[in-house]
């Protein structure tokens, strides 16, 4: 480790940074390049997580004023993972659509489900999370990641929805099982619905194998598409920042290339 070190501050060097002080962002950004040139990703990374703890020592102990590398160079490289269409707007409109004829148990809930999962672009556990205090109609109170709170405000079809499965179906199985709720979605026998209750309940009762969370992408990209910020996006989400958020710009820029190819004369 000392002489990976070593050799590294003599790069740093090289680039005009002979010592801690002279270190800037622009200078370790050119590191990396010149290291990833020559290196494998798996080597790059641990170099660079190798310098981020020697920069973090030196901040720590004052001999820099701040910490020259960013936060996500240490990450290294990600495990590429396929690329996942996101459902269209006839996509969800033909799930919605089958959810509204279902023949089986509970058509409403699952209705209401569908579309608080695309209105509101809630998570399945903070959907399977809600009570019946969070329903404000309008809005609703929503737990994300670590306990953060957020208001979501709801469409009109979500609402709808909703209340109608509240009047109705859900006031029947608590009348039938004689049991007290606190729970906004609840199954048969009365108990709030799992996470697992709402995977099952996409693949056996309305016969799709869209995951519940592909709804949260949807909502996301079809707002950015018609023009939402994406700053919105990111309160709305419950988002800690905005990278995260920008993820769906570059589904954007995917659907921008694949036009380009398609119906450019030189595509």
């Amino acid at each position: 480790m000392r002489y990976q070190l070593a050799r590294i501050l003599r790069d740093l060097a090289s680039l005009g940074a002979a010592e801690p002080w002279q270190l800037t962002g622009d200078i370790v950004l050119g590191w990396s390049a010149m290291r990833r040139e020559y290196l494998r990703p798996a080597s790059a990374a641990t170099e660079a997580q190798l310098l981020a703890r020697f920069t973090a020592w030196l901040a720590e102990r004052g001999h820099l004023l701040a910490d020259p590398v960013p936060a996500w160079l240490p990450a290294g490289p990600r495990a590429s993972r396929p690329c996942r269409p996101v459902p269209s707007e006839g996509d969800v409109s033909a799930l919605l659509a089958e959810a509204l004829r279902s023949r089986r148990r509970h058509p409403l809930r699952n209705l209401a489900i569908v579309e608080l999962l695309y209105g509101c672009g809630l998570r399945n556990a903070e959907l399977c999370g809600l009570d019946m205090g969070d329903w404000r109609g309008n809005e609703v109170r929503v737990r994300g990641k670590g306990g953060k709170e957020r208001m979501v405000p709801v469409a009109a079809p979500a609402r709808e929805a909703v209340e109608l499965y509240v009047r109705t179906e859900r006031a029947a199985v608590l009348k039938v099982r004689d049991v007290r709720e606190t729970a906004l979605f609840i199954g048969t026998k009365g108990a709030r619905l799992s996470t697992e209750g709402v995977r099952g309940m996409f693949l056996k009762q309305l016969g799709t194998e869209l995951r519940p969370h592909r709804l949260r992408h949807a909502c996301a990209t079809h707002m950015l598409r018609n023009g939402a910020g994406i700053a919105v996006l990111r309160d709305m989400l419950g988002h800690e920042g905005i990278g995260t958020t920008r993820i769906y710009t570059e589904v954007l820029a995917q659907d921008v290339r694949k036009a380009v190819e398609r119906f450019h004369p030189r595509g």
